[in-house]
């Protein structure tokens, strides 16, 4: 039909038109995110000295799917890091929009969150506007750099940027624009945590909400 016709790889315009969000793909990612958290509360009451991780996982779905939402964006959303910490994963999507929010809780207390609580806020502090992505890298000054992404565009599942320890050179290159929404991930020991950050033109907007462990 078409014999003169040059095909291209679309996948490239694809990926930069889901980079920046639209002010009601926000929305769409705020909802979906409110949805996780209201998961992640209910995981968090059912902590106990002998819950099993899948007792906790059912009950972050059971509150996911009385909202109305039945897509959980991964299937491990509890793990036990330590004999007395769980490492929640909470994700949903929700109208096609992915949200999500990650925290470390003890179950009998005793445990230090400071250095990862300070790690996450030098972290969305790096989310300025026309700001390199090494600069997320270079937030883990005092920490070794994890394997899993620092850093990772979020919206129609996970999208651009990327940015992880093992390409260092990509993640310089990479700029974060305003209306870029990352999910941005702080690794302190045995203790993890993960908050959705907006990038605006006068700097990041956290988006997530769900209370850290000893923060006041």
């Amino acid at each position: 039909a078409f014999p003169n016709a040059e095909l291209v790889d679309g996948g490239p315009a694809i990926q930069a038109a889901k980079r920046v969000k639209t002010p009601e793909e926000v929305d769409a990612v705020r909802a979906a995110i409110g949805v996780a958290e209201a998961g992640l509360a209910a995981a968090v009451a059912g902590l106990r000295p002998d819950v099993s991780e899948r007792e906790l996982t059912a009950a972050f779905m059971q509150a996911m799917a009385s909202r109305g939402v039945t897509t959980p964006a991964r299937q491990d959303v509890a793990r036990f890091t330590a004999p007395d910490l769980v490492a929640f994963n909470a994700g949903v999507v929700a109208d096609g929009y992915a949200g999500e929010v990650g925290r470390t809780w003890p179950i009998n207390g005793g445990r230090d969150f400071t250095r990862c609580d300070a790690l996450l806020a030098r972290l969305v502090d790096a989310c300025q506007p026309g700001a390199p992505g090494s600069a997320l890298l270079d937030a883990y000054a005092d920490e070794p750099l994890p394997s899993v992404p620092v850093a990772r565009g979020l919206g129609l599942g996970f999208d651009d940027p990327v940015i992880v320890r093992d390409l260092p050179e990509t993640a310089a290159k990479e700029r974060l624009d305003p209306g870029v929404v990352l999910a941005v991930t702080a690794v302190a020991g045995a203790v993890s945590a993960t908050e959705v950050v907006l990038v605006t033109d006068d700097g990041p907007q956290v988006l997530t909400s769900s209370p850290f462990p000893g923060r006041s």
